[in-house]
């Protein structure tokens, strides 16, 4: 029966319960602080990020300056240890990618710093590679990808010198742990692989499809022969501070934006090096630039041509022969390797890096003693290098004399006490 129906009497002993005045003025005001609160929250978060990247920016900025006094104090004794010459090498070692992925813009870069806990590392990395820059740590190959970024992000740093970031990445294993961390996030790195590699190999610092890190520096320790490096790959991200509600809200439901990825090394080293020919064919420096480029992407025929053509131009250059002789290995071709190595050594007879591989082809290609000499003439350029050393050992051992080989190869342990070859050697002939 509709309720206007009822009898007046009837509807008078009804009672309906309503909230009160008070309760109403309650919630009313809780609805109101909620709707503040969540208005606010974004601006509250924006405030305190401001506060949390004010105090990491200032903490870094100390540690820049501390690590700007120490290389200042590793500076003073550094020529007493290793001598001028091998410091210009190491240098030179950390640069050799610079001419191919440093034509990208460094502003983009963000304060980052560097923590590896197996070594004890914690250091700012730095933009860029210069000799300047390496002097205060480690620094950021401009061009290659940044920090949680799908690609691969490059960082140099000195091994023995100033202050020596990667003096002990040799002893990282797979699993081990590199953490990138910038205002922002926490990025841990997982190690993947280690490889040691020519100074012109440029495979490890190629763009990659997933997120990874590549460390490089010289190898071995107070020798700048080769060149080791580390790579790692992103496992987890962490965020600095916790964004409120509304915006982990809004960033669930936000569509990604898309993501700027690096440019490709070979697209930026191939076209600048093919414009430079055409530029000047005339150029040496430029067909040599081109070679390389060639000869380190597996195109071994178009880097014999340009080589070849900067031999052309100036037959008193070594680097085109030294080049050459790469790409001649590669290809199988050892008496022609050796033929541009005895030319390149022929026109610069203190071109140490010719001595060293032509002693190397020589020691794998069994021709012993002239392996013996040719390290000999070596190691009279650079008495440093403990991988002379330990080569000059393996070729002693070869011809039966092994308390030559024994004395090379402890000398190689003087300049660097962790070779694991060189300890690994003197244990057999110890047996």
């Amino acid at each position: 029966m509709p309720i206007s129906n009822y009898p007046a009497a009837t509807l008078k002993n009804v009672s309906f319960n309503q909230p009160d005045k008070k309760n109403r003025r309650r919630f009313s005001t809780l609805l109101i602080i909620v709707g503040i609160a969540v208005i606010a929250s974004p601006f509250v978060t924006e405030i305190y990020g401001y506060f949390v990247k004010d105090r990491l920016n200032q903490e870094w900025a100390k540690q820049i300056t501390e690590q700007k006094e120490e290389a200042i104090t590793a500076a003073i004794d550094q020529a007493d240890r290793l001598g001028d010459r091998t410091v210009a090498s190491e240098e030179d070692i950390l640069r050799k990618a610079t001419g191919i992925v440093g034509d990208l813009d460094g502003d983009e870069f963000p304060l980052t710093k560097i923590r590896i806990p197996k070594i004890d590392l914690e250091q700012v990395v730095l933009k860029g590679v210069s000799p300047e820059v390496l002097k205060n740590g480690p620094g950021h190959y401009t061009g290659t990808a940044l920090p949680g970024q799908r690609g691969n992000i490059g960082i140099a740093g000195h091994r023995v010198t100033y202050t020596h970031p990667f003096n002990r990445i040799d002893e990282l294993d797979s699993g081990d742990k590199v953490i990138l961390e910038t205002i922002d996030n926490i990025y841990e790195y997982r190690v993947t692989s280690k490889q040691q590699l020519e100074p012109n190999d440029l495979q490890a610092l190629k763009p990659t499809k997933d997120a990874r890190v590549t460390l490089t520096t010289c190898a071995p320790k107070y020798s700048a022969r080769y060149r080791l490096d580390v790579q790692a790959s992103l496992v987890k991200i962490v965020p600095t501070h916790q964004p409120s509600l509304v915006r982990r809200l809004v960033n669930r439901l936000a569509k990604p934006a898309p993501r700027k990825l690096p440019k490709s090394i070979l697209d930026l080293a191939l076209p600048r090096g093919q414009a430079g020919v055409a530029n000047d064919p005339e150029d040496i420096d430029a067909r040599l630039y081109l070679g390389m480029i060639y000869r380190n992407t597996g195109q071994y025929k178009e880097a014999a041509e340009q080589l070849n053509k900067a031999i052309e131009l100036d037959e008193t250059r070594p680097e085109p022969y030294y080049e050459l002789s790469f790409v001649y290995e590669k290809n199988n071709q050892i008496n022609k390797a050796i033929s541009v190595l005895a030319k390149a050594i022929e026109r610069a007879p203190e071109f140490e890096w010719a001595y060293y591989r032509l002693g190397t082809i020589y020691l794998d290609s069994g021709k012993i003693d002239k392996a013996v000499q040719v390290l000999k003439a070596t190691l009279a350029l650079n008495p440093l290098s403990a991988d002379t050393h330990f080569f000059l050992g393996q070729a002693y051992e070869k011809q039966g004399e092994p308390e030559l080989a024994l004395a090379e190869y402890e000398e190689s342990l003087e300049y660097v006490p962790d070779f694991l070859e060189a300890k690994a050697a003197i244990r057999r002939l110890a047996n």
